[in-house]
Formats: C-alpha cells, sequence, structure tokens
C-alpha cells in the first residue's frame, strides 16, 4: 500500500466507522422501534373506533408476543428503510465531522 492509499483510508475511516455503527445500531434498535410503533398505533386506533381493547401494554411484553407469533422476522419489520438510510446519514456525518474539525482546528494560531 503506498502513501496515497494510506492516505486515503486514514481520510476515510470515521466516515466508514459512522456507517458501520449505524448499521449495527439500527440492527439492534429496530425491535425496540416496531415494539414502540406497535403500542403507539394501537393507543391511536382505540382511540378511532372508540375501543378499549389494548393487546400491547409495555415493550417487553409486546417483544415477547411478537417473537411468539411472528418469530424473529417481525421484529424486523420495515428495516429495510432504515438499512438504507440510516448508515448513509451517520457515514456522512461522522466523515464531515472529523473533516471539519481537522479542517477548522489546523487553522487555529
Amino acid at each position: 500500500m503506498n502513501e496515497r492509499q494510506r492516505d486515503l483510508l486514514y481520510d476515510n475511516i470515521p466516515g466508514i466507522s459512522g456507517a458501520g455503527a449505524g448499521l449495527i445500531c439500527t440492527l439492534l434498535c429496530s425491535p425496540l422501534d416496531v415494539s414502540k410503533t406497535r403500542i403507539q398505533v394501537q393507543h391511536a386506533i382505540a382511540r378511532q373506533i372508540g375501543g378499549e381493547d389494548v393487546r400491547y401494554k409495555g415493550v417487553y411484553s409486546t417483544l415477547k408476543k411478537i417473537l411468539k407469533e411472528e418469530g424473529l422476522r417481525g421484529w424486523y419489520q420495515g428495516i429495510t428503510p432504515a438499512l438504507a438510510v440510516v448508515p448513509i446519514f451517520w457515514g456522512v456525518y461522522f466523515g464531515l465531522y472529523d473533516y471539519f474539525k481537522r479542517y477548522f482546528g489546523s487553522r487555529r494560531g
């Protein structure tokens, strides 16, 4: 690996790390998002139709019920858009953050 390739890799490490962190975070937090969304939606629907049928009571019980009824796949419903967007966002965010930190840090007196 020549010096130019090494510098290019070094300059992109924050962006690559940010994308990886976004991917991991999305995979780990998706079940919590699915659970939260189902709890919120059931209450909104119950208010609209005037019912009190509450199927999901809390995050843990919702996760258990989804796993039992739908399997592991139920925890990851709707993850595709997040996997397409979140790693890109965090990759750009950390890449630009590191770039501007170095840029403005080098301009100090």
